[in-house]
């Protein structure tokens, strides 16, 4: 089983809603690289608030979404990248949920 089949809840969702809705206001930042560096401070805001509800210890945020992105770097990458950055954001912010609830239901992160 892979982390893409994962299924979401409504929390998880709305939590990725929110996300984006920051992550969108961030890419009208005229600044370079501004936007891509705030918005993986909300990934990380996103990763720690899914922990902390399932009661397991915040300092694996950083672990997390470090090995998320060696498993999907082009996507990382894409982030960055005018007018494609949005499209990419949203789906490197979707699967990146679905790898930590793949990983807190298959017991890894105990």
């Amino acid at each position: 089983m892979s982390y893409h089949d994962e299924v979401l809840s409504v929390q998880e969702e709305e939590d990725i809603s929110v996300c984006i809705g920051g992550i969108v206001l961030c890419w009208w930042i005229p600044i370079p690289f501004i936007a891509g560096i705030v918005c993986d401070y909300a990934e990380k805001k996103l990763v720690k608030r899914i922990l902390l509800r399932y009661n397991i210890n915040e300092s694996k945020v950083s672990k997390i979404i470090r090995i998320y992105r060696l498993r999907n770097p082009f996507l990382w990458i894409g982030t960055y990248i005018p007018y494609i950055g949005i499209p990419c954001q949203y789906v490197e912010v979707k699967r990146l949920t679905k790898y930590t609830m793949y990983l807190i239901n298959n017991h890894k992160l105990k």
